[in-house]
């Protein structure tokens, strides 16, 4: 889309003619006008103009395409009515002649040393009785890493990514695949050079296309999308997070390193008891002792999944501890053989058959 802001009045033929003062003694704007896609009203502030350059990476240098349009049907001279524009603002030619007319490029570029926003009004003047014209210039330099924006596409429209990506819950042994999106949000072209995670994670990998040997050009401004493919394959009903790293350079070869965060649950029966033992202590023969506990499941069930039901599988029972015994414990005589004459009335009290 191409803005054109109107500074003056085009004549109706013929040689220019001079103009009258406004009615409060200003006088009547210069009959020429600005065009290109970063030009807009000063909303809010005080200049005639305003020229958006928008997120540019720090010493890349961004030029937008500009144009001054002569309405005249004579030659006009545009100049700056004051010191030449400061950094990082830049003006090559502090005078520009536009034939009758005439359509002549504008270069004024931005090249930011520092992240951070800046702003400057400058001033142009012309050739007749005619008054100033003021042109506010702002954009925002930030780090190589900050043009990278991921996000979700959802009918088409990109949404940025506030949290962690949310791979869809996936039952253990199953598996599922998502998107995360990637796109350039500043004025400079940059180069994707390797798309990995920080650290391989058994149950979740990356897939699609691979980037070209020499890096992947990603359009500026939010023009082209580059889709990351996430396959989540849980091993076991617990929480899996790891750390997309997307590598490139900026135009100038700045390395840098931009990541996200990508979370999935694995679904299934997440058991946790309180207490997780159980100490019943000493139990006299054939009395009774009852403690009890209480289990949850944690676990991830998926809309329209079965529900899920639990049950007591087995239970593990640990070896009594040894208890020190002296040769005299009535425990050691106890556990002797039976007197002869009793034994030879009842074997199977000598020789139980639970004790082979």
């Amino acid at each position: 889309m191409v803005s054109t802001l109107l500074i003056g009045c085009g004549l109706g033929g013929g040689a220019e003619a001079p103009r009258e003062t406004k009615s409060d003694g200003a006088l009547p704007a210069p009959p020429f006008v600005l065009e290109g896609p970063d030009v807009g009203p000063d909303l809010g502030g005080d200049a005639d103009f305003r020229i958006d350059f928008g997120k540019v990476i720090v010493d890349n240098p961004y030029a937008p395409e500009l144009f001054l349009v002569n309405e005249a049907n004579t030659s006009l001279t545009v100049r700056l009515a004051a010191d030449p524009v400061g950094a990082p603002f830049s003006l090559p030619s502090d005078e520009i002649t536009l034939p009758p007319s005439g359509r002549v490029p504008l270069d004024i570029s931005f090249s930011p040393g520092a992240e951070g926003a800046f702003d400057t009004v400058i001033a142009f003047e012309t050739d007749g009785p005619y008054g100033e014209r003021t042109v506010r210039l702002v954009g925002t330099g930030i780090p190589a890493g900050a043009a990278l924006e991921f996000g979700a596409l959802e009918d088409g429209d990109f949404v940025p990514l506030d949290d962690c990506h949310a791979v869809p819950d996936t039952n253990v042994e199953d598996e599922s695949f998502s998107s995360l999106w990637v796109r350039n949000v500043s004025r400079n072209p940059v180069t994707l050079t390797d798309v990995r995670l920080e650290v391989a994670i058994a149950g979740m990998s990356l897939h699609g296309t691979p980037l070209p040997s020499g890096g992947k050009v990603l359009a500026p401004d939010g023009q082209e999308f580059v889709e990351l493919e996430l396959r989540f394959s849980p091993l076991i009903a617990e929480t899996y997070a790891a750390d997309v790293v997307v590598l490139g350079e900026s135009p100038t070869a700045t390395p840098f390193e931009r990541r996200a965060c990508v979370r999935g649950e694995g679904g299934g029966a997440r058991i946790s008891c309180n207490p997780n033992e159980l100490d019943l202590g000493v139990v006299k023969w054939e009395d009774t002792k009852t403690l009890s506990f209480t289990c949850t499941n944690s676990g991830i069930v998926p809309a329209g999944s079965t529900p899920q039901i639990l049950y007591v599988s087995h239970l593990e029972v640990m070896p009594p501890s040894s208890f020190p015994r002296s040769r005299s414990s009535p425990l050691q005589s106890a556990s002797s053989t039976a007197p002869p004459d009793r034994a030879k009335e009842d074997t199977s009290l000598a020789n139980p058959s639970w004790w082979r």
